[in-house]
């Protein structure tokens, strides 16, 4: 790829932006859809929901504020459309079988005195896909009776119907929510979910995650992300060839995923810093952790995404942070005077070689096990669920089990999986609509190197909801 193809691969990436995340006029037209239809059964809803997630790539805009308010004024016809969507398998897309028990976890076992249960357990979910495999293919009511659920969603914009549906149900639901707006949409609303703030961000592994001995900073900065237009490594690059140190070095990880990596490659050569710029492809977390200790900064460039789990990673290893302020998606409380600067696109030039000269001065694992370890996330999530199983008249004994996301789900201290596996096969899978088993597919070689993709056909009898459970009047 050439010059003149480089320049227009990254006007592309511009124009990605500033039409997906930096459009204030977007959620408008799509209010302007759901007000032209008003007797569509569905169709309004769908561009109602996103109209509010749009909004959120424009601060201070109106329109966001607009969505929510229908939203919470229609809340029923909102929860029966996301509840039809949901059981609809032409709509949302779920996990497949081996995803989804992949990324399901028991945080507490329920407690009987024979028959009678006198403590829930906990259960606790992550990535949103896997909310619609539960929906679809458990007896949810059921499952809500033995557990308390903490879903933890894989990306920011909470108007959508894979959240939205469970408000049906009058058990409170625990909901993760490192973005701000997420947290107020959800307690604007009202009802039984129950956000936290926290996200993936809380819970990294600091025993992988740690400051080294024997490494030098040699490089100036680093950025981790995929090939995809959202990680935005264009703003990186760009930035690092508009600052005029010669000795200015930095490293960028670019992961399997995404679509344009032999592009990235050639923005290193077309921004003149194929002497400036180490790339690194796949890493294990180990590697990953001397880069980030080699390393005197971390940078998290994107607009908007889920609550992201490198920038913290890169805390546990002592390397502090540069987040763009207008990002959505990551606390930005955890971005502090201890582990980070806020900074805006335009002086990311400036801010690169401030950390170069002043990386020393930030604490960031300190605050970090502080404040969002997975041990004190643990807490946080124990500390609300006693309070709501007090309200029920349930007892609440013991401490939770603790988990890690490395980036799929485990127990600390089982490496292998085993343990989770033996729980979820013990008490989840028996809830199933049909019953998998899940320990015995994650266990066979066959059924990994088989396991479905998108399109194929799954290695169980296809789940099918052979019962609805009936929704709360709200």
């Amino acid at each position: 790829m050439g010059r003149f193809e480089s320049s227009l691969f990254v006007a592309q990436w511009r124009l990605h932006d500033r039409l997906k995340y930096r459009n204030r006029w977007l959620s408008g037209l799509l209010i302007g859809a759901w007000a032209t239809l008003p007797f569509s059964r569905d169709k309004r809803w769908h561009y109602l929901l996103a109209a509010h997630r749009f909004s959120y790539g424009a601060f201070g805009s109106s329109f966001g504020a607009f969505a929510e308010r229908r939203i919470r004024s229609n809340l029923e016809k909102v929860v029966d459309y996301s509840s039809r969507v949901l059981a609809s398998r032409s709509g949302v897309d779920g996990s497949t079988d081996y995803a989804f028990y992949q990324r399901v976890i028991v945080l507490k076992e329920p407690v009987f005195e024979g028959e009678q249960l006198t403590e829930k357990g906990v259960l606790l979910i992550k990535f949103t896909d896997s909310f619609v495999y539960l929906y679809r293919n458990f007896d949810v009511n059921a499952l809500m009776e033995q557990f308390y659920l903490v879903l933890e969603p894989s990306w920011s914009g909470y108007a959508q119907p894979s959240i939205l549906t469970w408000l049906q149900y009058p058990q409170p639901i625990l909901v993760q929510a490192s973005e701000v707006r997420d947290r107020r949409l959800l307690e604007q609303i009202g009802g039984n979910l129950k956000p936290l703030p926290i996200g993936a961000s809380d819970w990294v592994d600091h025993r992988v995650f740690h400051p080294l001995s024997g490494y030098t900073k040699d490089f100036d900065a680093v950025l981790i992300g995929n090939a995809g237009l959202a990680k935005r490594i264009h703003v990186y690059l760009r930035a690092v060839s508009r600052i005029s140190d010669p000795d200015y070095h930095c490293a960028l990880v670019v992961s399997r995923y995404g679509q344009y990596r032999e592009k990235i490659l050639n923005l290193i050569d077309y921004y003149g810093l194929s002497e400036r710029v180490t790339v690194f492809k796949r890493m294990s977390q180990q590697e990953l952790n001397v880069l980030l200790n080699r390393s005197k900064v971390n940078l998290l460039l994107s607009l908007k995404e889920g609550s992201n789990r490198a920038l913290f990673e890169g805390f546990f290893a002592g390397t502090p942070a540069l987040l763009l302020r207008e990002n959505v998606g990551v606390n930005k409380d955890y971005v502090n005077e201890y582990t980070g600067r806020l900074v805006d696109e335009q002086s990311l030039p400036d801010e690169l070689v401030y950390m170069k000269q002043n990386w020393d001065w930030f604490q960031p694992r300190q605050w970090a096990m502080d404040n969002i370890s997975f041990s004190r996330s643990t807490e946080r999530i124990a500390e609300h669920l006693r309070e709501i199983a007090q309200a029920e008249g349930l007892g609440f004994t013991g401490t939770l089990y603790e988990k890690i996301n490395v980036p799929e789900i485990f127990y600390p201290n089982d490496p292998d999986g085993s343990a989770r596996r033996r729980l979820v096969e013990e008490h989840v899978v028996p809830l199933a609509l049909n019953q998998p088993s899940a320990a015995a597919a994650d266990d066979d070689p066959q059924w990994k190197q088989d396991r479905p993709v998108r399109g194929r056909a799954r290695p169980f009898a296809a789940l099918r909801r052979t019962k609805r459970s009936p929704r709360r009047e709200l």
